[in-house]
């Protein structure tokens, strides 16, 4: 089998950088002119502005770091895909492992599902945060392992074609 390589698309990446930076900057300026409100507006507008300050600065941060990963987002080979994208569920899973793949449409947004023998082993060395995601994911969708169509440089609908040649292949050569 060849190996596909996919390139991450960082336009979305690049469009959160750029506002999550507008909003760093508006909420730095907000800062130094709270002083200038009354007391009471003045609280609140800090208050305010070191939320939008919190948030925005740790999307500035993820971005920031996406920017700079060079990594592919998607190989698929002989021995199976390994994802490099995804936040919360990204890994290797080999062809063994997985029982089916399957297209969803949620809300205008195109997912490719994995499905594996055992979706808990993708869990392990995770934060919590992830593995609430990763939960979240199993009861609502029954999967661990999820790509999005908006993170790769390539025809989603090919893709899904393409892992489910690849799963199919895998399948008659070790039957």
């Amino acid at each position: 089998m060849d190996v596909v390589i996919i390139k991450p698309n960082k336009f979305d990446v690049i469009s959160l950088f750029i506002v999550a930076l507008l909003f760093v900057a508006g909420s730095v300026w907000l800062l130094f002119i709270a002083n200038e409100q009354s007391p009471l507006n003045a609280i609140s507008m800090k208050i305010l502005t070191m939320v939008v300050f919190l948030l925005f600065g740790a999307a500035l941060i993820y971005s920031a770091k996406k920017l700079r990963n060079n990594k592919p987002a998607i190989i698929i080979n002989d021995k199976g895909i390994l994802n490099n994208y995804s936040t919360i569920s990204g890994g290797f899973v080999a062809w063994k492992e997985i029982t089916d793949i399957k297209m969803i449409q949620v809300r205008g947004a195109c997912f490719i599902m994995i499905y594996t023998v055992n979706p808990e082993k993708y869990m392990k060395d995770k934060n919590l945060f992830k593995k609430k995601m990763i939960l979240l994911n199993l009861k609502k969708f029954g999967t661990t392992l999820i790509i999005t169509g908006s993170n790769i440089k390539y025809n989603f609908d090919e893709l899904e074609k393409l892992l489910q040649s690849r799963l199919n292949q895998y399948k008659l050569e070790n039957q």
